[in-house]
């Protein structure tokens, strides 16, 4: 490589550097919207292809959240 090669490809990885910590950085330091308590939650229940709507399956899905909810049990999910 040559040497202005080398220092064009020097360059534009600090300028990529710098413009990835701009818009990460501000993102991190976001709120955690599990901080708040009293957050909304969306929920979304995927169907297969093969599945009718309303198929068992979902409605025992449904049920499940509607019993967390009324009941105002804490849901651990993925642990």
């Amino acid at each position: 490589m040559s040497r202005r090669t080398t220092l064009f490809l020097s360059v534009a990885a600090a300028i990529t550097t710098l413009i990835a910590s701009i818009v990460i950085v501000p993102a991190a330091l976001a709120v955690d919207p599990l901080s708040n308590p009293c957050g909304d939650v969306e929920t979304v229940f995927a169907r297969g292809s093969g599945q009718a709507v309303g198929d068992p399956e979902s409605e025992r899905f449904f049920a499940q959240l509607e019993f967390v909810k009324v009941n105002e049990a804490s849901v651990s999910l993925g642990g």
